[in-house]
């Protein structure tokens, strides 16, 4: 095919699977006229995850092993509706289950022991860029803004299908202390801002990810089929924090580590926990066992009304980021999993019905890879990140600058005057006579003897915690 046909289409017109097929093997056969040397996924994950840097196979095990996390891949099954955790130890084995298949994550993390979540997070390996629709025009742009030190050479260029994954390899990896994840994704969505313009992709509006973000597997399958897998081409070198931040002009942002700051109140605080928690004071601080895990559970009807904004609001572009923030909610809410995912499926018609490119449809391992974010714990995502991704206003609780006991006494008084002049006050509460929520779950188990919990959680309107807490009293 001429060049003269190839600049036919224009930039923002998206195009049907068999242009982003022909756009495939262009942005292939671009990158390697350019002498970008092709790499196998063993070799690619290689250079991201340095010999030595993981834990090795079966090490656990001894009594005194490393202090080194593992990579987590996720293989996500259609056809199943599940997805499958994989560890993978420092000689790579664990990488074949997650490339030749059909949909395959692996984030530029690793984490410590089995279990994806932001907490176990060890080391940042490297800042990816996802650029999706990324046609002939928007290649040749990206390349020339990266010769012209307009933009951060990458280390390799990812052909994930429709787009491009940016890789910008680190020289030594980042700590993701729980306080440095939030300034390192951050800094990540101004590198997303400069890097994503209008003349490197053909979407005008921009994903923002976090750090901990998984990306297809080099070597899996892109969307557009099997006989397209995720192709890695290496680009440069490695890179720092530094250096980075100098490819974005006037960036002032604070990319160092900082450490919170003890308060110097902290030993008054301790005598008045001695005072009035003495329990705690004991298992805390004289026999120094560690912190519980901190929950939120909030009442459902924050579940119930992302429900609604995801039939109102949730567009095309943003349908994944919607199903993430249902599951950010369930887990808010004490709301089971079976529940969610039962919901998040029923919304499977609704969303595929807002496709507006016909190689774009929403399907089902889209809502799986969205569903893991239930088991991530990922409820402490921030509320304007959920209102960025989902294009979604999400107002806050507003006080008016008051604490939060202050607020509640001056509703408490603004009732009473309300009382006082014959209006209708609504109480709130649980209803008289409706005794404990103790005795609310007893009475639900007596008229339901073969109920589940997840039904005593959605009949009594209580939260997960209680129905699991009274079930077997």
């Amino acid at each position: 095919m001429s060049e003269d046909n190839l600049v036919r289409i224009s930039p923002y017109e998206l195009g049907s699977v068999e242009d982003w097929i022909r756009l495939y093997g262009y942005k292939n056969k671009f990158l390697k006229d350019r002498g970008f040397k092709e790499v196998d996924p063993f070799t690619f994950y290689r250079d991201l995850f340095p010999e030595g840097s993981l834990q090795k196979k079966g090490e656990h095990l001894d009594e005194n092993h490393s202090i080194k996390g593992n990579v987590i891949g996720i293989q996500i099954s259609k056809a199943k509706k599940r997805s499958k955790s994989f560890v993978i130890t420092d000689d790579l084995e664990g990488i074949k289950y997650v490339t030749d298949v059909s949909f395959g994550l692996i984030a530029p993390v690793n984490y410590f022991g089995k279990n994806r979540v932001s907490k176990n997070a060890r080391f940042l390996f490297a800042f990816v860029i996802d650029l999706d629709y990324v046609r002939e025009n928007n290649i040749r742009d990206l390349l020339f803004q990266i010769k012209n030190k307009l933009l951060p050479n990458p280390t390799y260029i990812v052909n994930s299908g429709r787009g491009l994954h940016l890789y910008y390899f680190l020289d030594e990896p980042l700590p993701l202390y729980r306080h440095y994840q939030k300034t390192l994704t951050q800094f990540k969505e101004l590198l997303i801002d400069r890097i994503w313009n209008d003349y490197t992709s053909s979407k005008k509006e921009k994903d923002m990810t976090g750090v901990l973000q998984g990306f297809r597997t080099v070597g899996s399958w892109s969307k557009l089929g099997k006989e397209y897998p995720v192709r890695a081409f290496k680009v440069g070198k490695k890179t720092n924090l530094e250096e980075l931040k100098a490819s974005i002009p006037f960036c002032k942002f604070d990319v160092s580590l900082k450490f919170p700051q003890k308060d110097k109140k902290k030993s008054k605080k301790l005598e008045y926990y001695k005072k009035n928690f003495p329990d705690w004071y004991e298992r805390r601080i004289i026999n120094k066992e560690p912190a519980r895990e901190r929950k939120w559970i909030v009442k459902r009807a924050l579940y119930d009304w992302w429900k609604m904004k995801i039939i109102e609001k949730i567009g095309a572009g943003h349908r994944y980021f919607g199903i993430m923030a249902l599951a950010i909610y369930a887990k808010k809410c004490g709301i089971s999993y079976e529940e969610l995912e039962k919901d998040a499926f029923g919304f499977l018609e609704i969303l595929d019905n807002r496709t507006e490119e016909a190689d774009n449809h929403f399907e089902i391992d889209d809502i799986v890879a969205a569903l893991n974010c239930y088991h991530d714990n990922y409820f402490t995502f921030p509320r304007d990140t959920i209102a960025k991704l989902t294009n979604v206003d999400i107002p806050k609780n507003k006080r008016n600058g008051r604490k939060q006991k202050a607020h509640l006494e001056l509703l408490k008084e603004i009732k009473k005057i309300r009382k006082k002049m014959g209006e209708y006050v609504n109480e709130g509460g649980r209803p008289k006579g409706s005794g404990t929520k103790e005795n609310q779950v007893k009475e639900w188990r007596k008229n339901n003897p073969d109920g589940k919990k997840a039904q005593c959680i959605r009949d009594t309107g209580l939260s997960k915690m209680t129905v699991y807490k009274w079930w077997n009293q």
